[in-house]
Parts: structure tokens; C-alpha cells; sequence
């Protein structure tokens, strides 16, 4: 079946699920140029011109990917193979906070089913469809959204990160 088609039930039922999230699909392991691009269309029309560290994975390397970058006001850089558990945000600061929060998140939505499955008489099991996916990502995804109220996390990580660095060369400028 349509797997994205779920998703769009979803966000029509429960559109407060996908506040500040989007959802793609595509069939292999990383995000293609098309998609990218799509990507990069909705970021400009939130965030008009902006540095965008990413891996260096093929689709960023495009044409297509550029140009839209250069569209949408899109300063590409891209992190060298090796090195992401060094310097992306991603990986030095947010994913193992965002597993955690996804694991919490989980946990309350397989309470929700087990309450609801000995309700019914039922086997208790987490049930994950679309909907449910949703409720644990958007949970996830506010709870990271208030750390990094309370704690200014991404800033800080970008900072210790060398991203929000500036080193003139001080042979050219006078």
C-alpha cells in the first residue's frame, strides 16, 4: 500500500502532530535531490538566508541541489567524511537527547495501548502505525524543542562545533 497516504490521514485528523515537522518518503537510505530540494523550498520560506552544514552525501552535490541552495538563500558546507561525530550537531549534541525522549515517548504510548488492548480483551502489544509513529515524534520532537528553550543547546553546540566561527585570512585582509 501507500504508505504516505497513512501519513496524510494522519496529519488531516491530527494536524497538530506535524507542527514544525515534515515528513518524506522515498525508497533508499538517504535523502535524494528531489526530495532535498523540496526541503530546501520550505526551509527558504522560513529562514530567508542561512548556513546549512550537512553530510556529504551525494544528492548535495548536485546541480539541482545547488541551485535551488543558491535560491533559496542557502550557504551549503559540508562536513567531511569521518568526522560528523566530531562536528555535526546531530551527532555531538542532539540524537542520543532525542532517542531518550523517543523512548519515553514510546513507553506512554504503549501504556495507551495496553490500557486500550485489556479494555477490549485483547493481546497487548505496541501497535505503530502512522498515527502512532506521529504521536511519539512530535512528542520527541517538542520536548527537544523546550531543552534547547531551557538550555540554548543548539547555539551552544554550534559554538563548541566550530560552526559559528569566523577566521579571517589574515594574509588577504588589511
Amino acid at each position: 500500500g501507500n504508505v504516505m497516504l497513512d501519513y496524510r490521514k494522519v496529519r488531516k485528523s491530527h494536524p497538530k502532530l506535524f507542527n514544525n515537522l515534515e515528513v518524506y518518503s522515498q525508497p533508499s537510505a538517504c535523502t535524494d535531490s528531489i526530495i532535498m530540494t523540496w526541503m530546501m523550498e520550505a526551509q527558504c520560506q522560513e529562514f530567508p538566508s542561512t548556513l546549512w552544514p550537512r553530510d556529504m552525501l551525494a544528492a548535495g552535490s548536485t546541480e539541482v541541489v545547488r541551485k535551488a541552495a543558491a535560491l533559496a538563500g542557502q550557504m551549503l558546507s559540508g562536513i567531511q567524511g569521518g568526522t560528523t561525530s566530531l562536528v555535526q550537531t546531530t551527532d555531538t549534541d542532539m540524537s542520543h537527547s532525542f532517542k531518550c525522549c523517543m523512548n519515553i515517548a514510546k513507553e506512554k504510548e504503549r501504556d495507551v495501548n495496553k490500557t486500550i488492548a485489556r479494555m477490549n480483551g485483547l493481546p497487548e502489544y505496541l501497535s505503530c502505525g502512522a498515527l502512532e509513529i506521529m504521536t511519539i515524534v512530535a512528542e520527541a520532537h517538542e520536548k527537544q524543542v523546550q531543552r534547547n528553550d531551557d538550555e540554548n543547546c543548539v547555539l551552544k553546540a554550534n559554538r563548541r562545533n566550530g560552526w559559528l566561527t569566523w577566521r579571517p585570512n589574515l594574509d588577504t585582509c588589511k
